[in-house]
C-alpha cells in the first residue's frame, strides 16, 4: 500500500489526534530505542513499519518522518532498493 502512495498524498496526510494512539507511537519509538541498546536488532525493522501503519492508519505524529527514514535506509541498504529507500528518507526530511 505504501509504494502505491504519492508524495503529495504522503504529505498532505492529517495529523494523528487521538491521544491513544499518539501515546502508541510514542511508546513503540521508546521500545525501538531500548531494544536498539541491548542489541535486538529485529526490532529495528518491525517497529518503523508499524509506526508507518500507525501513520497511515490514524494520521501523521511527530515520530512518523523517523520512521520513513529508518525504513528508508532499510530499503536502500538491506533491501537492495536505492531508488525508493531515497523516497522515504527525503520525504521524512
Amino acid at each position: 500500500q505504501l509504494a502505491t502512495l504519492s508524495d503529495d498524498t504522503l504529505l498532505n496526510y492529517p495529523a494523528m489526534v487521538i491521544p491513544s494512539k499518539i501515546l502508541a507511537v510514542e511508546l513503540l519509538v521508546k521500545l525501538q530505542v531500548s531494544l536498539a541498546i541491548i542489541g535486538e536488532g529485529a526490532a529495528m525493522t518491525i517497529i518503523p513499519l508499524k509506526v508507518i501503519q500507525m501513520s497511515l492508519t490514524y494520521g501523521m505524529s511527530s515520530y512518523s518522518p523517523s520512521a520513513f527514514a529508518q525504513y528508508g535506509n532499510y530499503l536502500a541498504l538491506i533491501g537492495d532498493d536505492f531508488g525508493e529507500g531515497c523516497r522515504y528518507v527525503k520525504f521524512a526530511l
